[in-house]
């Protein structure tokens, strides 16, 4: 039986947001009552990086061939069958599912591929199949739901997103995608387009504030805010249904035999596994972005960082029309 009025916690978040850390410190795993991975979510993962094997996203979808977008379609429906397995698991035993997924990899990869190219996808976004589920759209007059879910299924959900200066994720992600590929930066610029946005973000939280017709809007955190402020996150426990008694901000530190065995989930956690609290300088006080983009023009290279600087400056709106928004105490 489910909790009543307990649905399913989606915490919605992109690269380098400081998501590992909010799943550290609202100690996921340990709250009472609850379902949740260990890596809090990721079951999109698969999918994403079946794009980027792939090179779907180098073409525009009608240069896609059937049997391309058959298996890319058959790997997204895997991912969500595990999605959507968490939550019946949580439901059987009578606890609430949450789950932590990047918003940048639940968008359709067709509507993906194509603002990559400079162009808008128009035709209607793949949905999953989900027998208890309709696929059509439920409400006319609210914006197009680019996720590869059904209205039914992210209705079905409550949303929480999180959010991080760009000019701390996306310099962060850059780094990242160098520290694990033998591929030179350049040729990530594909991805890093497709990742390194608030588009996805914000037209997710917009689509649910319209859904709900206005009578309340999702709940958004900013990273400095978590870090920052130790009330930020226990008053979001208070409103979401966690228990706030269980929120941490000092663990002990990954042993050498329980770093992930994945080079790349270590690679992306590995500050958070090596650290035994949060991590100072880890915030935008102090910074300057004129200063930083002389530093990334050394570690980058000249091109790169130009892209970067450029995709900071696009993600900007939505990142100052989503932190006015934020959750703050």
């Amino acid at each position: 039986m489910a909790i009543e009025n307990k649905p399913p916690l989606l915490l919605l978040t992109y690269p380098r947001s400081a998501s590992n850390l909010l799943v550290r410190i609202l100690s996921l795993p340990q709250q009472p009552n609850t379902v949740a991975a260990e890596s809090g979510g990721y079951f999109f993962y698969d999918a994403r990086d079946h794009v980027r094997q792939s090179k779907l996203q180098e073409r525009l979808p009608a240069e896609w061939t059937e049997q391309e977008w058959e298996a890319m379609a058959d790997k997204i429906q895997s991912c969500y069958d595990n999605f959507k397995g968490l939550i019946d698991r949580a439901e059987t035993e009578g606890k609430r599912a949450v789950i932590k997924e990047h918003a940048p990899w639940l968008i359709c990869p067709r509507v993906q591929a194509s603002y990559v190219h400079g162009q808008e996808y128009l035709d209607a976004p793949f949905k999953v199949k989900d027998e208890a589920s309709p696929v059509g759209q439920l409400m006319a007059g609210i914006p197009r739901n680019e996720t590869v879910l059904p209205d039914a299924i992210l209705l079905r959900c409550v949303p929480t997103f999180l959010v991080r200066h760009p000019a701390l994720a996306f310099p962060s992600y850059f780094r990242a995608k160098m520290s694990f590929s033998t591929k030179k930066l350049e040729d990530h610029v594909v991805d890093m387009t497709a990742i390194c946005t608030l588009r996805w973000t914000r037209n997710l939280y917009d689509w649910y504030t319209a859904a709900w017709k206005g009578q309340k809007s999702p709940i958004i955190l900013d990273a400095d805010d978590i870090i920052n402020n130790r009330e930020v996150p226990r008053h979001f426990c208070d409103l979401v249904g966690l228990d706030a008694g269980k929120v941490q901000f000092q663990w002990d530190a990954a042993t050498p035999e329980n770093m992930p065995q994945n080079p790349v989930e270590s690679r992306f956690r590995s500050t958070l596994l090596a650290s035994s609290g949060i991590v100072a300088g880890k915030t935008l006080q102090g910074l300057s972005i004129e200063k930083e983009a002389v530093k990334w023009r050394a570690e980058f290279g000249d091109s790169v960082a130009a892209k970067l600087q450029q995709l900071i400056q696009d993600a900007m709106a939505d990142y100052e029309y989503l932190w006015s928004r934020r959750l703050t105490v």
